[in-house]
């Protein structure tokens, strides 16, 4: 758990004593004020609860009739720094990870999208913005560690990934970007022909794999390309048939079978989930269906939000269906495991999930919902909600 391997204090828990939890800490004028607070705010509704919130901080503030915000990029946090890292519509945030104190704020001109990234020495911390700018960020101070920052002029909306000599971007409608990771400098960059009009926004990153980087593009099309200098290994076409739009939007999943073989796991959006060979990208599987989601690995299973709103536990192995169930409440397709039960967010708020039947055994309902994976160490989490609300929170099992 976070609070013994930072050796810090325990976690200030003034938000999560008696009575409304949700609500302490916060002035309220009147029993009218009361009353919407109660109406608004989120709300632990399971008869036992497993989210115990210990703190939150409000990023932004949401015009009164916005439709349906998503905040996709998960917190991170820096264990050695004792802090959460957040992008959100006006910067990137650092949280202390106890209390939820403002560390440092840098701000963008545009909204972060992506979960930022943190380099493996746990030094630096890169991100991109809306509008294309991508910066490098000592993670002590936040101040700049390139000399200048680096502009893709193109919308980002997917998280960064590298492989410690470069950084990877996917941005719209697709194209794959690579910059050197020490300085910002574009070093190549794999375009994708087409107009946006037919392409869908996701979310979905490129994913490394040794010295390969796998991506998912706009114009249906998954690609293998070398990360030295983006030269082509394999590309499939995963568009499928129909009137859909063909991109594939998820982050690309690659693991092994029983027999020592690799696979890469993606799905477009009018064409279903594929299961190919890593080596040359033969179709080992595949799943028909649309709007398929990133898949989590649990075990031997996948589990996958398919776009009927249907969560779905598969087989690894042959894309199989154990067992499965429609979820309400407009499932934004991040997962996450915790001990035994599986996280599912969602557009009115948080589900947990057994991971045997998947059956509910809690729930927490915001009237604005989660688009984005918590941050998890032990039992505690971290979360932005889709209003740009950062909630610590302690999980226990209900």
């Amino acid at each position: 758990m976070i609070r013994a391997s930072l050796g810090l204090r325990p976690a200030v828990t003034a938000i999560a004593g008696r009575g409304a939890p949700w609500l302490a800490g916060r002035p309220v004028a009147s029993a009218l004020g009361l009353a919407l607070l109660l109406a608004l705010g989120p709300a632990t509704t399971s008869a036992r609860s497993f989210a115990e919130p210990v703190w939150r901080v409000s990023t932004q503030k949401l015009p009164g009739l916005a439709w349906k915000p998503r905040r996709s990029g998960a917190p991170v946090l820096d264990r050695r720094g004792g802090q959460v890292l957040v992008g959100a519509a006006d910067g990137l945030w650092a949280l202390d990870a106890l209390t939820g104190d403002k560390l440092w704020r840098v701000p963008t001109a545009d909204p972060i999208a992506g979960t930022p990234l943190l380099d493996a020495a746990g030094s630096t911390i890169t991100f991109a913005d809306g509008g294309g700018v991508v910066q490098t960020l000592g993670l002590g101070d936040g101040k700049p560690r390139w000399a200048r920052s680096s502009l893709l002029d193109a919308v980002v909306r997917a998280p960064l990934v590298g492989d410690g000599a470069r950084l990877y971007a996917l941005v719209e409608p697709g194209s794959l970007f690579a910059l050197d990771a020490l300085t910002g400098k574009a070093l190549w960059r794999r375009a994708v022909p087409g107009g946006r009009d037919f392409l869908a926004e996701g979310t979905g990153a490129a994913t490394v794999h040794g010295e390969s980087v796998i991506a998912g593009l706009g114009d249906g099309n998954l690609v293998v390309v070398n990360g030295r200098d983006g030269g082509v290994v394999w590309t499939r076409d995963l568009a499928g048939g129909g009137d859909g739009p063909p991109d594939v939007d998820t982050t690309p999943l690659v693991v092994q079978s029983g027999a020592g073989e690799a696979f890469v796991l993606a799905a477009s959006q009018r064409g279903g989930l594929y299961a190919l060979s890593l080596g040359d990208g033969e179709v080992r599987w595949h799943r028909k269906g649309e709007g398929y989601q990133t898949p989590l690995r649990r075990g031997d299973e996948l589990w996958v939000v398919d776009g009927d709103h249907r969560l779905l536990a598969l087989r690894a192995s042959d894309g199989k269906l154990r067992v499965g169930r429609h979820l309400d409440g407009e499932p934004s397709g991040a997962l996450a495991l915790w001990r035994t039960f599986v996280l599912v967010m969602a557009g009115d708020g948080l589900w947990l999930l057994s991971g045997d039947d998947q059956q509910t055994r809690g729930r927490v309902v915001d009237p604005y919902g989660y688009a984005a994976a918590p941050c998890l160490d032990g039992d505690d989490a971290w979360m932005i909600g889709n209003d740009g609300t950062i909630w610590a929170l302690r999980l226990r099992e209900p």
